[in-house]
C-alpha cells in the first residue's frame, strides 16, 4: 500500500469511497504517510499483524462515516454508517484469507444479520 498511495491517489478523481484490502499496513505505518488528497484525514483501517490481509477505506472529506465496530467479526472485516441528508448506508469491505475456512461465512452471515 505505502509504495501504492500515488498510484490510487491518481486514479480516484470521482470516487468518493475508495475500499483496498491486501494493504500490508501494520501499526509503524502513520496515516500521514498514506494520506490521498481529498479524503478524510484518518482513514479506516484494519491492519494486521502478520504478512498478507488489511483493509483500508477512505471517505470523501466531504461525507460523513462513522466505524460500526458492533458489526465488525475476526480482524478481516470493517464496517461504516456512512451518512447522507436523506439515508444512510451501511459499507462493509472484507479480506478473506485463503486458507480461511467455513466459520468464516457463518461469522459474515451472523454479521449480515445484525444489520436488520
Amino acid at each position: 500500500m505505502r509504495n501504492k498511495v500515488d498510484y490510487v491517489e491518481n486514479i480516484s478523481n470521482e470516487a468518493d469511497v475508495i475500499c483496498l484490502t491486501e494493504t500490508h499496513l501494520d501499526e509503524n505505518i502513520k496515516n500521514e504517510d498514506i494520506l490521498i488528497e481529498g479524503y478524510n484525514r484518518d482513514p479506516y483501517r484494519k491492519d494486521r499483524n502478520s504478512s498478507g490481509g488489511g483493509i483500508i477505506i477512505y471517505i470523501s472529506k466531504f461525507i460523513q462515516a462513522k466505524p460500526r465496530p458492533d458489526l465488525d467479526f475476526d480482524n478481516e472485516a470493517l464496517w461504516l454508517e456512512i451518512t447522507f441528508p436523506s439515508n444512510k448506508l451501511l459499507l462493509c469491505v472484507v479480506y478473506r484469507q485463503p486458507s480461511n475456512n467455513n466459520t468464516f461465512w457463518d461469522k459474515f452471515h451472523e454479521s449480515i444479520e445484525k444489520t436488520q
